[in-house]
């Protein structure tokens, strides 16, 4: 069609040229007038390094350094190309939603496209320094668990790493890819984030293929299906932390996105088999644990004695120790392997709602701002899991209520299929907005479930994406926040 030619031509050239902007930046001109993107030393310095490295390519020169641009262009530039890519992501959402006949490659391929020139973006945030750099030290017999970076800080990837005082903050199965990853190329520090890079683009596009897929499994009919990957794989977030930046967010999702469909198609039957998809999510990012609770309270839904109610949930506990104990393994030398996971959290401050509030205190009085975040912080921290309390505990109550006989207008699928899709869109949608501790590659997380969300009710109840008095604001709040996050001048 020539709607999805133009869009994805737009969304190539809008990528385009908000990788070279960040590739044009003035390393030598030190941070003041930089996006937060770009803003600290040792992102000027991740910049570098993609510089030199594509010193071939043009505006790249044989020293090793890059055509420069004024700040005021690179931020306008990349403030623009955001703006726009937000757009392109509505209208191909919405113009699949109303196309009957869409193939969903049709509207993969702007998306596969920007991934592939989201490898021009340099790789200017140190995470995915820090996925390569702990699979390296693993590989060479260091525990990432218990040793701080800088006690082996003759590795090539040192430099470019920020977290240099905490051992590792992600699960095991994320730790043995990591090694993986690192074993297959080395630690060569263009080389090896080329390939996260790489790995990362493919992941989000998959996870975009399995909306596609959980859909049609759920049997929502092709367009709606279509317009759900769409949504996943247009979001300038997935795009921007994906081949650009280097996030494994996307992964997590993929993992939680297989557990809610094989426990709605199991219909409480596969209960176990989405207890080990959670689990092996939260072994990548705790963070998708709260979902153990959803699938777990799955098995109220069907009617039977509460003794094999409770004794499910005991081999549930069994299975989530089991494959915990197995994956932590290579690592696990006490309680002190699971230190820096737990106390991370509260290390930083970074929700641009509330951060904004900080700096605008911090004008009249730093006392005054450093109490509002001491307040905060627990505040919010608190108040999140208090709303994810609320979510569990009222998605157990509608399992009560519950019969096995009852079915969706799909047929076969359990009547509660929509109840566990807005809990995996609620949790995810409070664990990426609440916090004080949140960023852009976190807003990958809800866009998955409502997607399937939108899709399941245009299908179910034949409800309109815009019929749900929260979906626009929800993706004016992503834009708005993602805009905040990457293009706020820190050091005027």
């Amino acid at each position: 069609m020539r709607s999805v030619a133009v869009l994805s031509a737009l969304l190539w050239l809008v990528s385009f040229v908000m990788c070279f902007a960040l590739l044009a930046t003035p390393i030598f001109e030190g941070r003041h007038g930089l996006m937060n993107i770009t803003e600290s030393f040792g992102a000027l310095e991740r910049v570098a390094l993609w510089q030199r490295s594509l010193s071939w390519f043009p505006g790249g020169h044989a020293d090793g350094t890059f055509v420069t641009w004024p700040k005021p262009l690179i931020t306008w530039a990349f403030r623009i190309c955001l703006v726009v890519m937000f757009l392109l992501q509505w209208l191909a959402f919405q113009t699949a939603w109303r196309t009957h006949r869409s193939s969903l490659w049709t509207w993969l391929i702007g998306p596969i496209g920007a991934q592939i020139i989201m490898l021009l973006m340099a790789p200017s945030n140190a995470d995915v320094f820090y996925y390569a750099m702990s699979g390296d030290m693993a590989n060479n017999g260091v525990n990432p668990y218990l040793t701080e970076l800088y006690k082996v800080a003759e590795n090539p990837l040192y430099p470019y790493n920020h977290w240099i005082e905490i051992t590792a903050v992600y699960g095991p199965l994320w730790t043995l890819i990591n090694q993986g990853i690192t074993g297959l190329v080395g630690n060569d520090p263009t080389r090896v984030i080329l390939a996260y890079k790489i790995f990362f683009g493919i992941v989000a596009i998959v996870v975009a293929v399995a909306v596609w897929l959980a859909a049609r499994l759920l049997r929502i009919r092709p367009r709606f299906a279509v317009a759900a990957a769409a949504l996943v794989a247009w979001q300038p977030n997935m795009l921007i932390e994906s081949a650009g930046q280097g996030h494994n967010d996307p992964l997590m999702m993929g993992f939680v996105l297989a557990a809610v469909t094989l426990t709605i198609l199991g219909a409480g039957k596969a209960t176990q088999g989405g207890v080990i998809l959670v689990t092996l999510s939260a072994l990548i990012k705790y963070v998708s644990l709260p979902m153990l609770g959803i699938v777990a309270l799955t098995r109220l839904g069907r009617d039977r004695g509460n003794r094999r109610i409770f004794v499910g949930w005991a081999i549930d506990i069994f299975t989530f120790g089991a494959v915990l104990m197995a994956l932590f393994g290579p690592y696990w030398t006490g309680l002190k392997v699971l230190q820096e996971m737990v106390t991370e959290p509260g290390r930083i401050y970074t929700n641009p709602i509330w951060f904004g509030q900080f700096v605008v205190i911090r004008q009249f009085h730093v006392g005054a701002a450093e109490l509002f975040r001491e307040i905060t912080r627990p505040m919010l921290q608190v108040s999140a899991i208090i709303l994810i309390l609320i979510v569990i505990v009222r998605f157990g109550m509608v399992m009560w209520d519950t019969k096995e006989t009852g079915l969706s207008s799909q047929g076969y699928l359990p009547v509660w299929t929509r109840a566990v899709l807005i809990a995996f869109a609620t949790i995810f949608g409070i664990l990426a907005f609440v916090p004080v501790n949140t960023h852009p590659w976190y807003w990958t997380w809800p866009v998955v479930p409502v997607a399937l969300l939108v899709a399941w009710d245009g299908e179910d109840r034949e409800i309109e994406p815009n019929g749900h008095r929260w979906f626009v604001p929800y993706i004016v709040l992503t834009a708005v926040l993602t805009l905040i996050y990457h293009t706020r001048i820190v050091s005027p």
